[in-house]
This record gives structure tokens, C-alpha cells and sequence, in this order.
């Protein structure tokens, strides 16, 4: 993009978009009337809707690149939900928010999401939001998925967390991947792979069912 000179007249400045959906913790029920705020790459909030009576929000506020570390999350509601997306660095849709899940996602190539992204993204400009917390937090490079919460990796997301995973129940879906590699992962419930789950070298304690409907 160009810089303004002042000589702009008949030029257009935009910015991005993206565009989803709020989805109770069933993923199907559409929540109406919820506040939906946005961040950048651990900036200060950018941008806040509210959804409309299909649960669909649209947000902007900032000019995206590909890879752009995007923070979506429901605010000052009693509901919570957060979703950190790799942005493609074009106007996305479909980037949904799911109540009680913390949504690891790349629109990004082949980037991985890690730890190190996951710890950018709850920034919030020095002041990581309440609502955001009560999602997840990461610290010493450790990611922690908050009581009753769920770790959910977004189809054909590549998960490589670089450090410890704690979260009470985690959701690989079909066509993503989760690769711990040298990390320790504990998951305090259950496990629901559909795609790919490497566990890697470190330590793999499950204390809830695992189901393994298709993948490895």
C-alpha cells in the first residue's frame, strides 16, 4: 500500500475484514446480541461488534499481512471464547468463535501456530483482557487452557505448540495436525482425534477418553 502524501484526492484507504460467526459450545447454536472484539498482533483492542440475530460479527481496524496474529474473542459478556488466527493477510470469512473453546488457527500457507504466537496474541498491549484470560494464558512459554474449557485446533491447522500444553479436553478435527514434539502435554479430560495427533518424545498423560474416529 501507498503512502499518503497528501496529494490522495480519489484515492481509497480501506482495511481488511473479517467476518464469522459466535457458536454456543455445541458449535451449531448461533449466539445473537454478544459483543466480539479484535486485536492485532497484541495490540490494544481495534475493533468491537455486536453479533446480529444469526450470530454474525464483522470487525476491521488494521491492514493485514500475511501472518498477522489476529485476536478474536467475546467481551464483557458471560460468555467466553477466544479464537487466535494467522491472518492470509486478505479480508477473511468464516472465522467463527466458539463458546468455551480456545480456537488455534493459520489462514496463513503452511505456518504453524506455537506457544510463542499463542502468548503474542493475549498481549492485549501489556494489559491481557479478563475475557481472554479466562480462556487461556500462557506463561514461561507453557500454554494453560482455563478449567472447562476446550483446545480446539481448526481444520487443516498445522498445532506445534514449542512448549507444554495443559488444557482439560482437547478437539483435533479432521485435516488438522497437533505435533507436540519435544513438549509435555497433559490433557485433564478428554481427547477427540479426527486429523493427526504426533505426541512426540516428551511425556503424554490423558485423563479423560480418547477417540480416535479417523486419522492417527
Amino acid at each position: 500500500m501507498g503512502a499518503d502524501s497528501g496529494n490522495n484526492i480519489n484515492w481509497s484507504f480501506s482495511t481488511e475484514t473479517v467476518v464469522g460467526t459466535l457458536y454456543s459450545h455445541d458449535r451449531t447454536t448461533e449466539l445473537s446480541g454478544k459483543k466480539v472484539s479484535i486485536s492485532y498482533n497484541g495490540g490494544a483492542i481495534a475493533d468491537t461488534d455486536l453479533t446480529d440475530a444469526g450470530g454474525q460479527f464483522s470487525l476491521s481496524g488494521a491492514n493485514m499481512t500475511g501472518g498477522t496474529i489476529v485476536t478474536l474473542y467475546i467481551q464483557d459478556e458471560t460468555e467466553d471464547g477466544v479464537a487466535v488466527v494467522l491472518s492470509s493477510g486478505i479480508s477473511m470469512t468464516g472465522t467463527h468463535l466458539y463458546k468455551d473453546h480456545l480456537i488455534v488457527r493459520s489462514e496463513s500457507g503452511s505456518t504453524a501456530i506455537t506457544n510463542a504466537v499463542l502468548a503474542l496474541a493475549d498481549d492485549m498491549d501489556g494489559t491481557p483482557d479478563a475475557d481472554v484470560t479466562a480462556i487461556y494464558a500462557v506463561s514461561a512459554g507453557a500454554l494453560t487452557v482455563a478449567s472447562g474449557k476446550k483446545l480446539y485446533v481448526w481444520p487443516g491447522t498445522n498445532f506445534v505448540p514449542g512448549g507444554a500444553v495443559t488444557t482439560p479436553e482437547f478437539y483435533v478435527p479432521a485435516s488438522a495436525t497437533f505435533n507436540a514434539g519435544s513438549s509435555a502435554i497433559d490433557i485433564n479430560g478428554p481427547l477427540t482425534v479426527l486429523g493427526t495427533f504426533i505426541h512426540g518424545t516428551n511425556t503424554l498423560n490423558i485423563s479423560g477418553n480418547v477417540r480416535i474416529a479417523a486419522g492417527s
